[in-house]
């Protein structure tokens, strides 16, 4: 799956494609994590797009415990990588 770039939004109609890259960033992400030793309630705080930073929080937490028994999965990197791109977006 190809996903763009993270781009600047300068026009209100650039939002819609941002928005787009953003889902499929979030669903490609979700998937390879679901083969990964990952508590499960974490997993639920990504998918979720509650108030309060919740699903932000998780992904604070993923950032810095996703190596520690997923290192030797063979889509680690990769998930890790999309993981910091979702972070950049994710932050307000």
């Amino acid at each position: 799956m190809k996903i763009a770039p993270i781009t600047k939004t300068s026009r209100s109609f650039d939002k819609d494609e941002r928005g787009d890259a953003e889902r499929k960033r979030l669903e490609l992400f979700l998937g390879l994590i679901e083969g990964m030793d990952i508590p499960l309630k974490r997993i639920e705080d990504v998918r979720s797009n509650e108030p309060g930073g919740m699903r932000f929080r998780s992904l604070k937490w993923l950032d810095r415990n996703i190596a520690i028994r997923n290192k030797d999965h063979k889509d680690f990197q990769r998930a890790r990588n999309l993981l910091r791109l979702i972070m950049k977006t994710e932050w307000h």
